[in-house]
């Protein structure tokens, strides 16, 4: 593999390439090879994203985000992404947008939660607008359409509403890796999120001050990963 160069905003990317490195030395299994992601909220294709990396090693996936502004860059930088210009919400629907300005990535459908960021950042609210959304397991299904095999990494950040989205995806697929952004600020200890994520059988990997990665315990590479004693949050 070439050096590696992060494009996310707090090394997310880096810390999935060293698992994913540490399960290829450890499993003989090219993880590296070519298979697909979902990356939900993905804001700029390219910048401060968690998912670039893989699409320059050939991996191709869904992006969803619901900014009009971000589908120009999905054709610009990713056109061979499949790309929803959709919110996610736990039902089928319409909301409002709102929005800190069009290239920002803290656009969110919680109102409440905007409300916070607002506060903390001394940020100006500039418009709302009216979006689609859709169900999570209507993104699973419109990727299986699109691919035909299920994502084997899942990134999830919309700002707010990510315990409430994840809560209502029914895991009929079930990637190998989830990130996904957790308001519990440098520790994930009593974490609602963490606590709900277990219940799945995903457990946190690896984490830094925003986001959680969770790996599938019924997955044998997680099983190889514990193995070796990789990780020390592997209980």
């Amino acid at each position: 593999m070439p050096d590696f160069i992060s494009n996310s905003a707090y090394g997310e990317d880096a810390m999935l390439y060293g698992l994913m490195d540490r399960l290829k030395s450890i499993s003989h299994i090219d993880t590296f090879a070519k298979q697909s992601y979902i990356d939900i909220g993905c804001f700029h294709p390219v910048i401060d994203n968690n998912t670039y990396f893989l699409y320059t090693l050939g991996w191709r996936g869904t992006l969803v985000d619901p900014n009009p502004i971000i589908k120009d860059e999905v054709a610009k930088h990713r056109y061979l992404d499949q790309y929803l210009q959709v919110a996610v919400d736990v039902e089928a629907g319409t909301r409002e947008l709102y929005m800190f300005g069009d290239t920002s990535s803290i656009n969110t459908l919680d109102k409440e939660f905007s409300e916070r960021l607002a506060t903390a950042g001394q940020l100006q609210k500039q418009k709302s607008i009216s979006v689609e959304c859709i169900t999570m397991d209507e993104i699973f299904s419109r990727h299986m359409q699109k691919y035909n095999y299920p994502p084997i990494i899942l990134n999830i950040d919309i700002e707010g509403l990510d315990y409430d989205v994840i809560t209502s995806y029914s895991f009929q697929y079930r990637p190998l890796f989830i990130l996904i952004y957790d308001d519990i600020l440098c520790s994930f200890e009593g974490s609602r999120l963490k606590t709900l994520m277990e219940s799945k059988d995903y457990k946190i990997v690896s984490s830094n001050f925003i986001t959680g990665i969770y790996m599938d315990t019924t997955s044998p590479l997680y099983k190889d990963l514990k193995k070796v004693g990789y990780y020390d949050r592997i209980d």
